[in-house]
């Protein structure tokens, strides 16, 4: 069974965008069979160099597939490197903040580390 996240202090709309993500079969099943390794892209200047990724498929072990009998964990890893590259938490951080704007932020993250472009394309006509 999956287990919850602890509010680590006002978190909670962190964790609202995180156990959806979590529960979308077909990312969480990309992630937690570590599909996602082959396409981390940590050249990608728009990227957070594979941080939140990483992070990410870290989160969803410790979710999808507890050791033990814990009801929660504590997401502090994932809070650590959204602090270090989301603008939105970093700059504010303990105070309550959009779900949807998060939520934005973390499928840029995950689409910018796993981008399978690895050098720009010249697209002028």
């Amino acid at each position: 069974n999956p287990v919850g996240l602890y509010n680590l202090g006002n978190t909670c709309f962190l964790n609202a965008a995180l156990q959806s993500l979590a529960h979308a079969p077909l990312l969480s099943d990309f992630f937690l069979k570590r599909h996602f390794v082959k396409d981390l892209n940590v050249e990608n200047p728009l990227g957070t160099k594979g941080a939140i990724a990483s992070a990410f498929a870290k989160l969803l072990q410790e979710l999808l597939q507890p050791e033990g009998t814990a009801e929660a964990i504590a997401p502090e890893e994932m809070l650590r490197a959204l602090c270090k590259h989301c603008p939105i938490i970093a700059e504010q951080p303990g105070m309550q903040q959009d779900a949807q704007e998060v939520m934005a932020f973390l499928l840029d993250a995950l689409h910018e580390d796993l981008n399978r472009i690895r050098e720009a394309r010249d697209t002028r006509p």
